[in-house]
Parts: structure tokens; C-alpha cells; sequence
């Protein structure tokens, strides 16, 4: 189902947000030599928060200029049909709204988030979360994300590779079982990091 594809496709926090100071420890789920994947569970929700660790050949000086193109979001998530920013807050920080598509029968689901970028010559950090904001009211017929975050860490080392660490978590308010969500998230993580290896080629 295409909806899981924004359950990590989406820009949203790190483990400085309160989702995960509880949650437990991470556990090895995917380890493919450079690219891991790690899970762990959080008391409150039955989602699991997800980490994937991995390292390729990159043009780091592409990293500003594809993360603060809103249509990244498009890029990246074969279910976001809608992208767009709200409010720029400094230079450093804004706030979007991003809607998916579902499969039939379902409804889609949208989220405004914050979104914060810190970057050096060699590291790019990007954080998002979920957020309340008064002038996007909720859309009749689509469900508003409201506990989610995730996060980017980007670092440039030797030999012109980049080491990445993401960071996701999205309870999607309803929808299909939790074991499910939980499932095919570990599949998008996969593809969420081969479309970024290809917008990253030197």
C-alpha cells in the first residue's frame, strides 16, 4: 500500500522529542552490510519508531538545495499528491503541509509540520514534527497527522561518501492494525533511501 511510504518519507523529528525519551532500546532488524535498520517500541503508541543507518557515494553540496525544495517531498514519497509551505519562521526553520494519497476506501491523511535545518560543511541536520496551525484547518474527508516526527543526519566523509541516519516515527490516527503499519514501514524505509541515493548521485 502506497500510504506506508510516508511513514518514512516524511520530515519529521529526532530523539530529542519526547516520543522517544520513551521508548525502549533499538533492536537490529536489517543488516545489510552499510544499510541497518533498527525498531523499537514507545509506551505511547502501538507503532513502532524507526532508525536506518546507512552509507553511499553522494554530492553532500546537493543536500541544501534537496531539502529545501518542497517538491523533495514528492521525490521521495510516491503517496504525497500535495506539498507546499505555510510559514517561514527564520531562516533556518518553516512550517508545511504535506497530503498523501490512500489506497480506495480509505481516507487520506495530511499533516502541517515544523521544520528545522541546521547545516555545516560537513553535516546537514533536518528535523520535523507534527504541529497544530490555525490557518490549515482540517479537510473534511482527510485525516490529520497529529503524532508524528522524524529526522535526517547527514554526514560527509572520505572518499566522497555520505553517512545517513533517519529517524521516523508517524502513528497514522486509525487506519490499518498497528502489526501491519509496523511491517510494511520496514519496506519503505528501503525505498525512501534508494530514491534519495539517485537525487544524491555525485
Amino acid at each position: 500500500m502506497r500510504l506506508f511510504t510516508f511513514f518514512l518519507a516524511l520530515f519529521i523529528s529526532t530523539n530529542s522529542f519526547s516520543q522517544s525519551e520513551n521508548c525502549g532500546e533499538w533492536k537490529l532488524k536489517t543488516d545489510e552490510g552499510n544499510y541497518k535498520v533498527y525498531q523499537r517500541t514507545c509506551k505511547s503508541s502501538a507503532i513502532k519508531e524507526y532508525k536506518v543507518l546507512d552509507k553511499f557515494p553522494g554530492d553532500f553540496r546537493k543536500l541544501p538545495v534537496l531539502f529545501n525544495d518542497i517538491e523533495t517531498n514528492k521525490k521521495t514519497s510516491e503517496s504525497c499528491v500535495e506539498s507546499r509551505y505555510v510559514k517561514k519562521i527564520d531562516a533556518n526553520t518553516h512550517t508545511e503541509y504535506v497530503r498523501f494519497k490512500t489506497p480506495i476506501g480509505i481516507r487520506e491523511r495530511d499533516i502541517v509540520s515544523k521544520v528545522t535545518i541546521v547545516a555545516t560543511d560537513s553535516t546537514f541536520f533536518l528535523t520535523s514534527k507534527a504541529i497544530d496551525e490555525a490557518t490549515e484547518p482540517e479537510k473534511k474527508g482527510v485525516v490529520r497527522l497529529k503524532n508524528a516526527h522524524t529526522s535526517f543526519l547527514f554526514k560527509k566523509i572520505s572518499n566522497g561518501m555520505i553517512e545517513m541516519e533517519y529517524i521516523a516515527f508517524a502513528d497514522p490516527n486509525g487506519f490499518d492494525p498497528p502489526f501491519l503499519v509496523n511491517s510494511l514501514a520496514k519496506k519503505e524505509a528501503r525505498k525512501m533511501t534508494d530514491k534519495l541515493k539517485i537525487l544524491l548521485q555525485p
